[in-house]
């Protein structure tokens, strides 16, 4: 299993390996510094992959429910995941993502 983050996740990386999942995350740049070719093709490779993430998240916030400013009554917070989990499954059986 992967996790997909950004450059200023590295604090996790460690909680992850524990659980046996792999931290995706480009590679980290230091100021004035060159990318090596490596590293650049790698960069390159997860931003292709994190446009389809950000695609899955515009889909997931078009549901009214888990939209960023909607309201929940506290009674729903407890079958939050539920919801999520059926807005996922929902959004998998959509067209696809890549055309």
């Amino acid at each position: 299993m992967c996790v997909m983050a950004d450059r200023e996740f590295k604090h996790v990386e460690v909680c992850l390996r524990k659980m046996g999942v792999l931290l995706v995350q480009p590679p980290s740049v230091v100021s004035g510094v060159k990318l090596t070719k490596a590293e650049a093709k790698e960069t390159k490779q997860i931003a292709s992959l994190r446009i389809h993430v950000e695609r899955v998240i515009r889909r997931l916030r078009e549901f009214n429910m888990l939209k960023p400013h909607a309201c929940l009554n506290l009674s729903l917070v407890k079958v939050l995941v539920d919801v999520i989990t059926i807005a996922c499954g929902l959004i998998n059986i959509q067209d696809s993502l890549i055309k």
